[in-house]
């Protein structure tokens, strides 16, 4: 292997060599899926998995830099606002989804951890993750106006990570979770801290 990679390393420009080592990486995580999951796939979902990452790499890689030191703001009028995010598993491809609703008094009305399924990309996870919140704000919010806020890339033009950090929070959990999870008037006590930073600040 390192034989083959470095008689390739000098006829490949810097793109192709990016491209060869993520094939490498998703072979490498589909060889462990096998041994210790029994998770098979196929060339195809392999190679769509690699080139998504090198293609969104980008945005993680300087997200920071461009991050926005937002903090939550209250919906308006008599509104409620449902904060989103979702977690995505580059190794499994598994994505999570973490969601809060609160209220103009930022009072925490309701949340949810929940598991999503396996997807291809952190932005599917995304619209995934904005999918299932509106079915589940459908069920206790039906007659209600609802402002929605994520910090998606493919929604806003930078990360508001600040902003969302209930949300965010919610997601992670999830990924100790095969199923989901659902808090009602009473938050968790891991998103109390965030909660009442949103509430003073």
């Amino acid at each position: 292997m390192e034989q083959w990679f470095n008689k390739r390393n000098h006829t490949l420009n810097k793109k192709e060599i990016e491209e060869a080592i993520m094939i490498c990486w998703e072979i490498w995580n589909y060889r462990n899926g096998v041994i210790w999951n029994q998770r098979t796939s196929t060339v195809d979902r392999i190679l769509d998995k690699a080139i998504s990452f090198i293609n969104e790499w980008p945005n993680y890689a300087h997200g920071q830099d461009n991050e926005e030191n937002q903090k939550w703001k209250p919906p308006d009028g008599l509104a409620l606002k449902c904060n989103i995010d979702a977690s995505f598993n580059l190794a499994t491809g598994e994505a999570r989804a973490g969601m809060v609703v609160r209220d103009r008094h930022s009072e925490f009305l309701r949340g949810r951890s929940t598991y999503i399924g396996a997807t291809f990309s952190s932005m599917m996870a995304e619209a995934l993750a904005v999918k299932e919140a509106l079915s589940w704000l459908k069920l206790h919010y039906d007659d209600t106006k609802i402002e929605l806020e994520m910090d998606s890339l493919f929604v806003k033009l930078h990360w508001i990570r600040s902003a969302n950090q209930v949300a965010q929070a919610l997601a992670r959990v999830a990924d100790s979770m095969s199923g989901s999870m659902e808090w009602n008037a009473s938050p968790p006590s891991f998103i109390v801290d965030a909660l009442y930073f949103d509430l003073k600040n």
